[in-house]
């Protein structure tokens, strides 16, 4: 293993129920376990009050990435496009100086059931890249899931451009 990506959240089973020193002592325990070269990278939602819930400054001494979930079709009730979403996640995680991969969502608006768009997981990508991503990733690909792993998902990721400009 090269590298992991650690999925950090806040809710009440979770970090946002324990003190910092729980956060500590977990990150502390997987870096001393794992090889020094190996890259972790911090899963987490970038919105509100969620960085501080998570303790993320327990978290950044111990990762070399920030992949924010921006799932923009569920944050909007899906009546959104990514945008302004993405724009928070980077001002938010610019202080920090590590390499922002964001993780995208694909799954259909949970109250409506309406699935994202393909334009809006194009626009995302190209969006993210354009703001400096080193990265994107696309959360769930799977055909576990009804509406997240189809031709429109697919056709979406195909027209994704990956490129020096993007």
């Amino acid at each position: 293993v090269r590298s992991m990506i650690l999925d950090v959240e806040a809710g009440e089973r979770y970090f946002g129920s324990h003190p910092p020193e729980v956060a500590r002592d977990l990150i502390t325990r997987v870096r001393s376990e794992i090889p020094a070269d190996c890259h972790l990278g911090l899963c987490f939602f970038a919105r509100g009050d969620e960085p501080a819930k998570i303790h993320i400054d327990e978290w950044l001494p111990h990762v070399q990435s920030l992949h924010p979930m921006v799932y923009h079709w569920d944050f909007s009730n899906g009546t959104s496009g990514p945008q302004p979403y993405l724009d928070e996640a980077f001002e938010r995680l610019a202080p920090y100086e590590l390499p922002i991969v964001p993780i995208l969502g694909t799954y259909p608006d949970p109250d409506s059931g309406k699935p994202v768009p393909e334009a809006h997981m194009v626009e995302a990508a190209h969006y993210a890249l354009a703001k400096g991503a080193a990265g994107i990733s696309y959360f769930v690909l799977s055909t576990a899931v009804d509406g997240c792993a189809g031709p429109p998902q697919f056709s979406a990721i195909r027209q994704v451009q990956i490129n020096a400009e993007s």
